[in-house]
């Protein structure tokens, strides 16, 4: 039960005339964008409608003026009703439904909510919340108002008419249809956005932290909750060390208790190695945002959306990043978060929504769904980030050409594959080419003649891949300089610097060995039989072997060895041969470490 869909108009940063639209909505959905645009308009829409609905089955329902925030309103203007369209994924709330009723909640996997909020000229408000209902082939909203700023509505039919009555048989939809909305406000969870274990009370209903406190120590106290308190304790406590503590780290979180009188409580956290556990309130308002969030999220149930604003407000952001990937590995249940920071971007996956939010004072808010890189950069634009402060990639690898970069993503994925490590290339890296010669013009480290470029300035974690271009048998003293210097260059920082020279003479020498001649016998057209035999010892470039290996001369000769210095070619050629027994250069696991490394901050 996901929300796909949502269109508003009227309410709040929603102008009238210009519908504010988010669709395709996923599992995880961030809302990002700067200060006054937009960003917590829907949550809080569908928050008030939410606490509306809760406890009223009545549809429609009538508020007294003082009831009613004017605010709710674009530019505060009332003359126009706020009107909704919500389209979530079945199936619905439970309910029961007349058998013999012809419509259904339900059609091609999704459900309908339609919202309207009229002021009336009695300065009373009309709040209509009906789910719709597929019948003759059309969705219909439940019931309707009669006109705008009406209380008179009617209901739909057996026969998908509207009339006056509500009851049962002429209307047999309205105790379903309350029974789908309960369900489906009480579903769901709101994060105030300011949260503090220390607060006096909460405000709009919303979970601040405020009773946090006082709900533990009844749940500690209490012999009949020992078991499942015990259970949740245990629970948080792996969750906070996960978030907080490296595996290895000696001191991780041991236990929690709540102490002092019902005025004074606090919770006391002890680590492993401590002489006497640390009240919460001294350990820092991020790791009381993580206990609030974790605790309220641990003990709710039947909750099915997640709302949260601003969790950066008081996490750093590796930390942000980490609660991110771990709010999305809860199952079943959907996230939505405002943000303002960009670190959230690093922690969303291709079938996240990520929304870019804009405001102008004539139209209002203004969401794109930004599922490309240069959307991304517009985020980025938005929130006024510059190259220096987020990189375009975690690791950068610099290879000669486009066919290196083939045979290293091909590698990659298989070790990763292998080590359970899941690599998104553009994001925790990239490949950039240096091509050949050009590698002379380039440093690998910030110092050194004016005229080279430093390629660490470009991104920190960094990699070189070269050719070593001579016999495997000859003298380490054969590679040549400016290589040589790289290599050097490198080893002054080798947690954020790889240089990497081939084992062969280049690098289709470290293919393979049987894929590598499989290849080969595809691209020229022969029997793989006569390539078996291929030694391929790099004294000497693997066309002149394979061509001496082969007894060509003449033309046949340049028609093969044109095809064979088709490097990309050739390295397509061995991508499709490739299968789980062929393995990978060693070379190729410290460039994977160096990835990890890049992207565990």
């Amino acid at each position: 039960m996901y929300l796909r869909s949502v269109t508003l108009e009227g309410y709040r940063s929603a102008a009238h005339g210009s519908v504010l639209t988010i669709d395709r909505l996923g599992r995880f959905n961030a809302f990002i964008g700067p200060n006054n645009s937009g960003k917590s308009t829907i949550c809080r829409f569908l928050q008030v409608v939410a606490s509306l609905v809760k406890d009223r089955p009545a549809i429609p329902l009538k508020l007294l003026w003082e009831k009613v925030d004017t605010s709710w309103w674009w530019q505060s203007g009332t003359s126009k009703p706020i009107k909704a369209l919500l389209t979530l994924s079945a199936p619905a709330p439970s309910h029961d439904i007349d058998k013999d009723a012809p419509g259904r909640f339900e059609q091609n996997g999704e459900w309908r909510i339609a919202v309207s909020i009229t002021a009336t000229s009695a300065k009373e408000c009309i709040v209509l919340v009906t789910p719709h209902v597929f019948v003759n082939d059309e969705w219909h909203p439940m019931v309707r108002l009669s006109q705008d700023g009406a209380m008179d509505h009617t209901n739909l039919n057996r026969t998908g008419q509207y009339v006056s009555s509500n009851s049962s048989d002429a209307c047999p939809y309205h105790l379903a249809g309350a029974a789908i909305l309960s369900g489906w406000a009480r579903s769901q969870r709101f994060y105030d956005p300011v949260r503090a274990v220390d607060r006096t009370a909460g405000r709009r209903g919303l979970a601040d932290g405020a009773d946090l406190l006082l709900r533990l120590r009844e749940q500690q106290l209490d012999q009949k909750q020992a078991y499942a308190f015990e259970q949740f304790r245990r629970r948080l406590i792996h969750e906070l060390n996960e978030l907080l503590f490296d595996p290895s780290d000696p001191n991780p979180i041991e236990s929690f208790e709540t102490k002092g009188p019902d005025d004074k409580i606090d919770l006391y956290v002890k680590r492993r190695g401590d002489e006497a556990p640390i009240a919460l309130q001294y350990m820092g308002t991020g790791i009381a945002e993580l206990v609030i969030m974790l605790s309220d999220i641990l003990q709710t149930s039947g909750i099915q959306y997640y709302f949260i604003e601003e969790p950066e407000c008081h996490l750093h952001p590796g930390l942000l990043r980490r609660l991110i990937v771990k709010l999305r590995a809860m199952s079943d249940v959907q996230f939505f978060v405002t943000t303002h920071s960009s670190a959230i971007l690093d922690a969303t996956v291709a079938d996240d929504g990520i929304y870019r939010f804009d405001f102008s004072p004539q139209t209002g808010t203004a969401v794109v769904r930004c599922s490309d890189i240069i959307e991304h950069h517009r985020i980025l634009d938005a929130l006024g980030v510059s190259g220096g402060a987020l990189l375009q990639a975690n690791c950068a690898i610099w290879v000669e050409g486009p066919s290196d970069r083939i045979y290293l993503r091909l590698w990659l994925a298989q070790r990763a594959a292998a080590r359970g490590v899941k690599l998104v290339e553009g994001s925790d890296y990239s490949f950039v080419f240096y091509g050949g010669k050009l590698l002379s013009h380039f440093a690998f480290a910030d110092e050194g003649p004016e005229q080279l470029i430093a390629l660490v300035r470009v991104c920190r974690f960094s990699a070189v891949v070269m050719d070593l271009d001579t016999a495997p048998t000859a003298t380490d003293d054969a590679v040549r300089a400016t290589k040589a210097r790289v290599r050097d260059e490198a080893q002054k920082d080798m947690h954020h610097r790889l240089a990497i020279v081939t084992s062969g003479r280049e690098i289709e020498n470290d293919v393979d060995r049987v894929v590598f001649k499989r290849a080969v016998a595809s691209v020229l057209r022969v029997d793989d039989s006569r390539m078996e035999k291929l030694e391929l010892v790099g004294n000497e470039r693997y066309p002149n072997e394979v061509l001496a290996h082969l007894g060509l001369s003449g033309d046949e000769a340049i028609r093969a060895r044109r095809k064979l210095m088709d490097k990309v070619g050739l390295a397509d050629a061995v991508s499709s041969k490739w299968n789980d027994r062929a393995a990978p250069p060693d070379y190729v696991d410290g460039l994977l470490d160096l990835i990890v490394r890049s992207r565990a901050l």
